[in-house]
């Protein structure tokens, strides 16, 4: 008979023993035994990923420069138990554990085994999965099950070249450290997209009536850029987008680089209502484009404003003038629909017979 111990300590037992006629013989004590712990080991892995756009790159990540907001990520195994500490160096070619050099981002006194981390939990923002905190400036993501720490937007690449995130963890005075082998490779080609124009139509709506809008989106970078998806918002009170006013999509193709171009349109899409409102039309709205530059997908240069005026007097169904008759052509007031004034013109003056 084998009996395993699966942790270290000293053992006490007895072994009942039972014949074929249902006998008990014992039972018979056991000489206790002592069971030692093994070696506890460790071992980390690094991973990099581009601003939270796409998945963890274990060998090697690229894009363009600048390639800013990099995150980078941990996980762990091993038999080591307890607390672990990370650092994260955003390029260090050295292959050795020293945390004593300087560092792009250390986080101490983080169990990574826990369900909940150091510091108020923020509610999670779309994409992201498992808890996330924040520390200062940076947002730090903690999934249990994989035994993965990870902290954004940490290191900014401007300059073509090869950089070598690293990371070292350190549990149960153990250390182990990792390098993204391939590194992060910067080119000079970049991908960068913009709104280059935009308009609404009509120019002068009035209630109810139908509009439209366009916008052109455009590939200013060295490099051809995947499809993305556009959208269109109207900000009805023109004091900033809320969720619920109205909001609009249009898929973007593969744009070719240097100018490479799509307009997109949107036709008949929203009822005007009285007021004065602002629309804004925004590239890759959904940043599945890695990009030198997100911001300027839905900079200043995005937005028009446009007034939705009363109907004119002679098409607004309303007796302005109070001569019994309504609108154009009935009221002979009006020269055309659009006119704006129904009184009647005082040179012919209506006569009652």
């Amino acid at each position: 008979m084998t009996v395993q111990y699966p942790t270290a300590g000293t053992k006490l037992g007895q072994i009942t023993v039972t014949d074929s006629l249902n006998n008990t013989v014992g039972p018979i004590a056991c000489q206790s035994v002592t069971v030692t712990s093994g070696p506890q080991t460790l071992a980390t892995e690094v991973s990099a990923r581009r601003n939270n756009l796409d998945f963890w790159h274990t060998l090697q990540l690229t894009g363009g420069a600048p390639m800013n907001d990099v995150d980078l990520s941990s996980t762990i195994s091993g038999s080591a138990a307890g607390t672990v500490n990370f650092t994260f160096f955003c390029n260090k070619n050295t292959p050795d554990t020293d945390t004593s050099e300087p560092r792009d981002a250390k986080f101490d006194g983080v169990d990574i085994t826990q369900a909940y981390g150091p510091g108020p939990a923020n509610a999670a923002p779309p994409g992201v999965i498992g808890n996330y905190f924040t520390f200062g400036n940076l947002n730090i993501e903690i999934w249990p099950a994989e035994k993965r720490f990870a902290v954004n937007d940490v290191c900014d690449y401007p300059t073509a070249g090869t950089y070598y995130p690293k990371v070292v963890a350190e549990r149960q005075a153990l250390a182990a450290e990792d390098r993204l082998s391939a590194g992060v490779v910067v080119s000079g080609d970049y991908v960068d997209l913009i709104i280059d124009s935009h308009n609404s139509a009509p120019p002068n709506p009035i209630p109810g009536q139908l509009m439209s809008f366009t916008g052109v989106v455009k590939n200013q970078g060295t490099i051809g850029a995947g499809a993305s998806t556009a959208r269109l918002r109207i900000d009805l009170n023109n004091n900033g987008w809320s969720p619920g006013e109205p909001e609009f999509t249009a898929p973007t193709g593969a744009l070719a680089p240097n100018g490479g171009s799509e307009t997109e349109s949107w036709t008949n899409i929203w009822a005007a209502v009285l007021g004065t409102h602002r629309y804004q039309i925004c590239a890759d709205s959904t940043d599945v484009v890695v990009e030198s530059n997100n911001a300027n997908n839905c900079n200043g240069a995005t937005t028009g404003v446009f007034i939705v005026a009363p109907k004119p007097q002679c098409s607004d169904s309303i007796d302005n003038d109070g001569d019994g008759k309504i609108d154009y052509p009935a009221d002979p007031g009006c020269v055309s629909p659009e006119d704006n004034n129904e009184l009647d013109n005082p040179d012919f003056q209506e006569v009652e017979p």
